[in-house]
């Protein structure tokens, strides 16, 4: 199918795991693509291989986006999709302060900072154009062992919920898309002992990136992806708060090795 709409999109995390799938979806309907991430080897192997204009720009969110904030300025995407993002398993104690600092600095102070600009770029040139912020149903719970992500993502959706009825007048949407755990690297990362996301629940990162591209062109402002996770969050929701956060951390304790409290 090809796009008739979104001339270049801006995708964030994209050199592994869901970005990379978005890069090469959005890359097969005609769109030229921005691509950022922290690996420059992958990027640069990824934007050899889409058959569009691509750029891509090495760069570590959590510390330095000012580079990032100039392009979109400049380039004015009309197509934004904020991705990159990370969490670490086990009690909050159990990192450092630093550690759990930088993933409220990428998952949600830095997409936010990006959706404020790419906004702000769209608006001054009087352009239409959509903001999509990947959050996650992490952010609808209290997630035990995962404090500080799920707080991120629940700032990422709530900030995208109200941003999105202010820009609406004006042709620019803000959407949140939420998916559940997805079959990627994003696992490994957050456990320290090489824990590997196998379960039969776990997304196909293909099928999240269909999902998103279709929630993109309906402008569903929050979607919840897959009807598995939609049913899970009723239930969860519906159960005493004590039980559904003993469920969440026997379901999360495999995924980490014990290590003192700092």
């Amino acid at each position: 199918m090809n796009n008739d709409f979104f001339k270049l999109a801006l995708i964030t995390g994209a050199s592994s795991g869901l970005g990379l799938a978005l890069a090469k979806h959005l890359s097969e309907k005609g769109i030229s693509l921005l691509i950022t991430g922290r690996d420059r080897d992958r990027l640069s192997v990824l934007a050899g291989s889409l058959p569009n204009a691509v750029e891509f720009f090495p760069l570590d969110l959590s510390c330095g986006r000012q580079e990032l904030i100039e392009l979109i300025r400049c380039k004015t995407p009309d197509l934004v999709i904020n991705n990159a993002g990370f969490g670490l398993y086990g009690p909050a104690l159990m990192h450092t302060t630093t550690a759990q600092m930088e993933i409220l600095e990428i998952n949600a102070a830095a997409a936010i900072e990006i959706t404020l600009e790419a906004a702000r770029a769209l608006h001054l040139r009087q352009k239409t154009g959509t903001i999509l912020n990947v959050s996650s149903t992490a952010g609808e719970l209290p997630i035990p062992t995962m404090a500080l992500y799920s707080a991120s993502k629940a700032c990422l959706t709530s900030f995208s919920r109200s941003f999105d009825a202010e820009m609406r007048p004006y042709g620019i949407r803000i959407l949140a898309s939420l998916p559940g755990p997805i079959a990627t690297e994003f696992a490994a990362r957050a456990s320290n002992n090489g824990f590997v996301q196998r379960s039969r629940f776990a997304l196909k990162k293909e099928f999240v990136a269909e999902c998103i591209w279709k929630q993109i062109q309906r402008k569903k402002a929050v979607q919840i992806i897959d009807w598995r996770n939609r049913m899970g969050l009723i239930i969860l929701k519906c159960l005493p708060r004590i039980l559904t956060e003993k469920l969440v951390q026997i379901g999360l304790r495999k995924r980490y090795t014990d290590k003192p409290l700092f």
